[in-house]
């Protein structure tokens, strides 16, 4: 999950998680959400790159029986400056820390999935 906000929880992905607590059942929840690899990432325009949202969302993924990867934290500050208008990554350390991040991740998602054969 990225975080697109430097302050908050996401609107849009908040939204869609309290109308599924509302409308569904605690089993529907669980085959959603329980178990499944989740890790947190985020970019924002200001200094602190999206620390508060991410740290705002780890309680909501525990709620919902997610497992959360804590292998890596992705928080890239000044996004605008990061990357260029063609959507590439122009800051080495950035490109580097993403690519550190999703490997440590996909490396994690293979590890589960060779413990359960």
């Amino acid at each position: 999950m990225f975080a697109p906000r430097e302050h908050v929880v996401d609107v849009l992905l908040h939204d869609v998680l309290d109308v599924a607590a509302q409308v569904a059942d605690e089993p529907f929840i669980a085959r959603v959400f329980g178990g499944k690899a989740v890790a947190i990432a985020g970019a924002s325009p200001g200094g602190f790159g999206t620390i508060l949202s991410q740290n705002a969302w780890l309680p909501v993924f525990r709620t919902l029986g997610a497992d959360l990867w804590a292998g890596g934290r992705l928080l890239v500050s000044r996004a605008g400056t990061m990357i260029d208008a063609n959507g590439e990554i122009v800051d080495a350390g950035t490109r580097e820390n993403l690519g550190k991040f999703v490997t440590g991740f996909v490396s994690y998602v293979q590890q589960r999935k060779a413990k359960r054969g």
